[in-house]
C-alpha cells in the first residue's frame, strides 16, 4: 500500500483504511492513495479486478476532522468489498452461480469480522 508523499493531516485515513482491508481480509489488493480536485465527493476508490488494484482518491479539500476521515476510510473499505460484486453485477455475461458466489465470498469475510 502505497502513501507516500500525502499530507500528514490525512494519515487517521490510511491508517483506518488499512484497519478495515486487514479485518475484512483484503490485503491481496495493491492500494495506492492519490489526491485529486474533484466535484461532488470527498473520496472515492476506483478498482481493477484483474490486477487486484485500487486507488483511493481524495478530495484535497477534504475535512481532515479525525472522526470524518474514518467514516470515509471504512465507506471506501466497504466498496472494495464489494468491488467483485459490483464488477459482476456490470459484467455483461455472468451466471447466478458467480453472483452467489460473490455474495458468499462478502459473507464469509463479514463473518470473519465477528471473531
Amino acid at each position: 500500500m502505497s502513501a507516500e508523499n500525502f499530507p500528514k493531516k490525512y494519515y487517521p485515513l490510511v491508517k483506518e483504511f488499512e484497519r478495515w482491508i486487514k479485518v475484512f481480509g483484503l490485503m491481496f489488493w495493491d492500494v495506492r492513495y492519490v489526491m485529486v480536485e474533484m466535484e461532488g465527493a470527498e473520496t472515492l476508490i476506483e478498482t481493477d479486478q484483474d490486477a487486484h488494484a485500487a486507488t483511493v482518491l481524495i478530495n484535497k479539500t477534504l475535512n481532515p476532522d479525525p472522526k470524518y476521515l474514518k467514516h470515509c476510510a471504512f465507506h471506501e473499505a466497504a466498496e472494495l468489498l464489494m468491488a467483485e460484486v459490483d464488477w459482476l453485477m456490470k459484467g455483461r455475461f455472468i451466471s447466478e452461480q458467480d453472483v452467489d458466489s460473490a455474495r458468499h465470498k462478502v459473507i464469509n469475510i463479514l463473518s470473519n469480522v465477528l471473531e
